[in-house]
């Protein structure tokens, strides 16, 4: 599971040109045989910001960086935009080798002089990500991750979780490379804490304040096991071991793209007088790889749905329907999902040229909670819909709901002492006026046993802040409900007591 999160955007646009000479294959419908015109479509780059680390994961790391930082956001032109938190992240949950938090897509990582690991097995929990699964490499010799540097302003620290098998290496040296050739030392001799039990995670944090590093170029950690003291346990075995390691993460600073297995551009057209579809279509494209797409439309008027969709699942939508039909939802448990659209208006006369700006199709949903005491005892909290499910119908209005999702939110937080907080993206769709939300939240303990349940509720607008602040009810004696805090600029906060 990846932890709940969002990507802060105010706006992002897409440039709309009309010219020529341009040709494309596209999802179409067919048009008659008037004088038609070509239409390019062109994305400027999308900006995205790293994941931010909670509180107390922040808190020594940034007081390292913190005159650098600020030196940084004084910039006289007042374009770099940056934040802390992880450049690489794997949790390996997914059985991939795709971070789940990266600065590039170009990372990778190989073993044993330049295969590709492929056997995952059950991993270690961290942060508010589940235990999930681990990458498991039996014989290993070296393990090589290559993380790019690009818009990277400070590399802070590398961090793993690591275990091994009976047999297994029991310790590690570790180097750094910038170009996969000539590795430095970074630490030796990293003895696992627990030799007597097989696969007992010990967690490693490694700091590159003494390390000058060329931030044009990649960096390549190695790691390179070891017999290790073994006390009373079973020998080496250099060939049968097995080496399991997970929650690897870089810290430091920079802007960096989250990772979205769904990366499209839906585009739906419909004639503005008969209502029906002439064209549809969704592009997948890249941040730093976004090719031009172009339309064929004859001159007339027409109506247009432009939405990007950021996330893990595809949208929810009518297929092939005509304006009158035609809807778009995202499942509840897509919950990191950033969805951005715009419904547009427009004439084909003849070479055009339009700027448009998507807003956000979603609202921003956070739990805090006040306990002083410990909630070390919550391991999981579900969170299910209790209002009818969203979606937004661009062109009808009076649409009966046609979604039924009964999909949840499952969450296995960390409540450190200073953080105590869950936040998830609710779609909206671009609402005119509030929608009533409400949640239903269940605790269970670490033995997968019932504490407790309750519901809240409020009523919100699109591209706004909600803010559910309280106690959270450990036992049925103590749901005392929660402040409700609307910030529709996000900036600015609106308190409702209930």
């Amino acid at each position: 599971m990846k932890k709940l999160t969002n990507c802060f955007w105010n706006k992002l646009s897409i440039l709309i040109i009309f010219f020529c000479s341009v040709s494309c294959s596209k999802d179409a419908f067919e048009v008659d045989d008037k004088e038609s015109y070509t239409i390019g479509f062109r994305f400027q780059p999308l900006s995205n910001s790293i994941r931010p680390l909670s509180k107390s994961m922040t808190a020594d790391a940034a007081q390292r960086s913190l005159n650098k930082i600020a030196t940084i956001d004084q910039q006289p032109n007042g374009s770099v935009r940056i934040q802390q938190g992880y450049l690489y992240y794997w949790s390996f949950n997914a059985e991939s080798l795709r971070a789940d938090q990266y600065n590039s897509p170009d990372h990778s990582m190989t073993y044993n002089g330049g295969s590709v690991p492929a056997s995952f097995v059950a991993g270690w929990k961290y942060d508010t990500y589940a235990a999930g699964k681990a990458l498991s490499l039996k014989g290993l010799e070296e393990l090589i991750i290559k993380m790019p540097l690009l818009n990277v302003v400070e590399v802070q620290s590398f961090s793993l979780d690591v275990g091994s098998s009976d047999t297994g290496p029991k310790s590690f040296d570790i180097f750094y490379s910038q170009d996969g050739e000539e590795y430095h030392l970074l630490a030796e001799d990293n003895q696992f804490f627990n030799t007597k039990t097989a696969y007992s995670k010990s967690s490693f944090d490694f700091y590159f304040d003494d390390v000058e590093l060329d931030l044009l170029k990649d960096l390549y950690v190695k790691i390179e096991p070891k017999e290790g003291e073994r006390g009373d346990g079973a020998a080496y075995n250099e060939k049968t071991g097995t080496f399991r390691v997970d929650n690897i993460r870089l810290l430091g600073v920079g802007n960096i793209v989250s990772d979205r297995s769904v990366q499209k551009f839906h585009y739906h057209v419909f004639d503005a007088v008969t209502r029906s579809l002439i064209i549809e279509g969704a592009e997948v494209y890249e941040e730093d790889n976004m090719d031009d797409f172009v339309l064929q439309l004859p001159a007339g008027s027409y109506m247009a749905s432009f939405i990007v969709n950021q996330s893990n699942e595809e949208l929810l939508s009518s297929e092939r329907a005509d304006a009158d039909d035609f809807f778009v939802s995202n499942k509840f448990s897509n919950s990191e999902a950033s969805i951005f659209g715009v419904v547009y208006n427009f004439e084909v006369l003849d070479e055009q040229q339009y700027t448009i700006t998507l807003d956000r199709y979603y609202s921003q949903v956070k739990f805090e909670f006040t306990n002083t005491e410990d909630l070390s005892d919550v391991e999981k909290i579900v969170i299910t819909e209790v209002h009818e499910p969203n979606f937004f119908a661009a062109f009808n209005t009076k649409m009966k709901n046609p979604i039924l999702d009964q999909s949840e939110i499952v969450i296995y937080p960390d409540f450190s002492k200073e953080s105590k907080e869950i936040v998830f993206n609710q779609f909206i769709g671009n609402a005119i006026g509030s929608v009533p939300l409400a949640y239903n939240l269940v605790l269970y303990d670490k033995e997968d046993k019932f504490l407790n349940t309750f519901n809240v509720s409020a009523a919100v607008g699109n591209n706004m802040q909600l803010v559910f602040r309280g106690a959270l009810p450990l036992d049925k004696r103590n749901n005392s409900g929660f402040a409700v805090m609307l910030n529709k600029k996000w900036h600015e906060e609106v308190v409702v007591d209930f």
